[in-house]
């Protein structure tokens, strides 16, 4: 009978869920002072979205933003987890105020079956000082007290709570910390789901476990009692300031059900329904006995990290690196013409905080043009952390002529395990860059020499053999003639093509495509792999490629700003550039956003192809 209920229960829940589609703004404050941070979150529920428009934020800034799907009830049946359909999405940005007033954030949007729904606006006002004002009324408190339903009676303390451990708690900055969270429980648990994840302020946070799987149990005594533990979540935190951090309590409903009364031994008819192949793993009580669900929340406890500065004495090359790493590196060709590239492939490989590590800086003389590296990662995730490589894919353009020496590149990052600054070389590595010029004067010898030997052979038509037959003559004539003028025919293509490989403005226009056609190429690899992350760094990679190869500006140079300056001194339609930048802007979100599966990554790479192709 209780299973009959649960899963009638179940059903009802889905039902009732599809029909409810909703998608909100909040803020936990109407008001703050000038210097206080806050989020906004966003939240869509009943229904998944393949896309999501920010609004313009103005006069706040963007300093953190985070997405995640989650919030919906998971019931595990015969061990296997199942949605209940009511899951949602929210997208949280943490803005600061530039300055005092009152300001409106307009509405954001999402696409859901291709319908946009729009989200409420929200009032802020900032104040030049004070403290920030609750954005929660006193009604909402006593509703939420006036849920409690005396007629069910209290768990006793200890039967189920919810805890967060991490692995350390005093660490140095940038050194991962590992936050796990568990359900410890002596009640039978039907259904749960996340509610309310912390915010995660000062840390950069990579989730360790996907949120569809099945979560691990184990049996733990404590105090002379069963329980049964379930690892719900595990999550990467690197911290990113310095100081005690505070991680906020991870919020998660649950229903569980606990017995009431035994049931009657000779209801053969509960005893059809009862599947004893059914395998719960958190149930714990025998089928003779009735129970009534009921709905709880648990919430951690919150957790204290104590985030020391690193040591004084940084070498010049570290980059906030931090972790265990090996370095190689590799050029992919060691010589080339004027006009051409020299490629040159950094691998850094270990355990630490790989995702934030940023690209080494080349020290080159001024007659190299480095441009901004591609970055491939492949990292593996695990409940120990993030471990793996993440490769640097320099691009080095020659301005001159001759044989260079590419000198090492440093790499320093700071060792955990050692406790100090670990610099690292790679090696030097020579090159060759020709001058199509002196390829060109060659040729013109080559040809005067062969005119001179032409004129001198010119005699030899006067053979008998030939005076004889005017068409013989003819015939003579041409034979020499036809080879001359292919020759020069030949020479002047040349001259021409190399004008155009010494030409480098001409060179980078005429390549543009080809090498924005390459990058797209990547980015449909991994759309078909639906990696999203890989994806929109592709994407982006091609467009700011393209956009610095057809209009002549080094990549270190290009931005939103100077990329829509130079397109309009090369009188692009102003809508269209527009519209480009605000494409730009929507694929960075997705690139440096966690990963969300539910994005249509076709839709991005159409727009991206026309733009290519078409607009610009």
């Amino acid at each position: 009978m209780m299973k009959r209920i649960c899963f009638l229960f179940y059903f009802l829940l889905i039902f009732t869920s599809s029909f409810a589609q909703t998608f909100t703004a909040s803020t936990d404050f109407s008001s703050v002072p000038i210097n206080q941070s806050f989020d906004v979150v966003y939240e869509l529920k009943g229904a998944n979205s393949t896309r999501f428009v920010r609004p313009d934020f103005e006069p706040f800034r963007v300093i953190g933003q985070q997405s995640y799907t989650g919030g919906g009830m998971t019931v595990i049946i015969n061990n296997k987890v199942i949605n209940d359909g009511s899951n949602s999405q929210k997208w949280i940005f943490t803005l600061l105020p530039t300055k005092v007033g009152t300001f409106t954030i307009p509405p954001a949007k999402v696409l859901v079956d291709n319908k946009w729904l729009e989200s409420n606006s929200l009032s802020i006002k900032v104040t030049q000082a004070g403290s920030p004002s609750s954005n929660k009324s006193q009604a909402s408190k006593s509703n939420t007290q006036s849920n409690k339903s005396e007629n069910i009676p209290q768990l006793e303390d200890g039967e189920i709570f919810l805890k967060a451990e991490v692995n350390k708690s005093n660490v140095y900055l940038g050194e991962p910390v590992i936050l796990n969270y568990y359900i410890y429980t002596r009640v039978d648990v039907r259904q749960y789901g996340i509610n309310k994840t912390p915010s995660f302020k000062g840390f950069w946070s990579e989730n360790l476990i996907d949120n569809n799987t099945n979560a691990k149990t184990t049996e733990k005594i404590i105090n002379g009692k069963r329980y049964v533990v379930a690892h719900i979540r595990s999550i990467a935190l690197y911290p990113q300031e310095t100081g005690n951090l505070k991680v906020d309590p991870l919020e998660v409903e649950a229903i569980i059900v606990r017995p009431v009364a035994r049931r009657d031994p000779f209801d053969v008819f509960d005893d059809f329904f009862n599947d004893p192949f059914n395998f719960d793993p958190f149930s714990m009580f025998s089928p003779s006995l009735i129970t009534q669900p009921e709905k709880i929340t648990l919430k951690s406890n919150p957790i204290q990290i104590h985030v020391n500065p690193l040591p004084d004495g940084a070498p010049a090359s570290f980059s906030n690196a931090v972790g265990n790493f090996t370095v190689s590196a590799s050029l992919e060709n060691d010589r080339c013409f004027l006009g051409e590239n020299i490629v040159y492939n950094l691998l850094i490989s270990g355990k630490g905080n790989l995702p934030l590590i940023n690209p080494p800086q080349f020290q080159l003389p001024d007659n190299f043009q480095v441009f901004d590296p591609e970055i491939k990662d492949a990292f593996t995730k695990s409940n120990s952390g993030i471990s793996g490589t993440r490769t640097f894919k320099y691009i080095i353009n020659p301005l001159n002529a001759g044989s260079y020496t590419i000198p090492p590149l440093e790499f320093s990052f700071f060792s955990i395990s050692d406790g100090k600054y670990i610099t690292v070389k790679t090696p030097e590595f020579n090159i060759q860059v020709f001058d199509p010029g002196n390829a060109n004067k060659n040729s013109q010898v080559a040809i005067t020499n062969l005119k001179d030997d032409i004129q001198y052979i010119t005699p030899i038509l006067s053979l008998s053999i030939f005076d004889k037959l005017i068409f013989n003559k003819l015939f003579a004539i041409l034979l020499f003639i036809i080879p001359l003028l292919l020759i020069i025919l030949v020479s002047i293509f040349y001259r021409k093509r190399l004008k155009i490989l010494a030409d480098f403005t001409l060179q980078k226009q005429k390549k543009a495509d080809r090498e924005a056609g390459k990058r797209l190429k990547y980015a449909y690899k991994f759309m078909k792999e639906n990696n999203s992350k890989q994806f929109f760094e592709q994407l982006l990679s091609a467009l700011w490629q393209f956009i610095s190869d057809k209009y002549v500006i080094p990549l270190s140079k290009l931005n939103i700003d100077s990329a829509k300056e130079i397109m309009k001194e090369h009188n692009v339609d102003e809508s269209v550039i527009d519209e480009l930048l605000a494409f730009i802007k929507e694929c960075q979100m997705y690139a440096y956003a966690p990963t969300n599966s539910s994005v249509d990554l076709s839709y991005f790479y159409k727009r991206a192809f026309e733009f290519i192709r078409k607009k610009i």
